[in-house]
């Protein structure tokens, strides 16, 4: 038999404004990302892909003090899940289902949710 645990996060009000903000700053990353992707296309013919923009985001990083506040590994999921976003899109249009091109997340829309506990 294997048993299983659920522990329930409670943070205080100061925690919760900055989990937030987190959250709202990635939100504001994946938007920017993929408008940068949008813009590179339009305007150049180019596509941009996860390693053009890691590669960016540490340039932006060195340069920006409250980017480099958080850890590169949650801005790199970020652009992480942007890729996938992507990749999902063409490997639709390839098939030929319904496509959904990747859409820009508005505030409150944008969480992450752990897959393996269906969160």
């Amino acid at each position: 038999m294997i048993l299983t645990y659920r522990y329930r996060l409670l943070p205080t009000k100061q925690q919760h404004r900055a989990l937030e903000a987190i959250l709202e700053s990635q939100r504001q990353l994946y938007n920017a990302a993929l408008e940068e992707r949008i813009d590179a296309y339009r305007k150049a013919n180019v596509t941009r892909t996860y390693f053009d923009q890691t590669k960016a985001l540490t340039e932006w990083r060195q340069g920006d003090p409250e980017a480099s506040a958080l850890p590169v590994t949650v801005q790199r999921a970020t652009l992480k899940r942007l890729d996938e976003a992507y990749k999902g899109f063409f490997r639709r249009i390839q098939a030929g289902g319904k496509s959904g091109f990747p859409r820009f997340r508005g505030k409150g829309c944008f969480e992450f949710a752990d897959k393996r506990y269906g969160t």
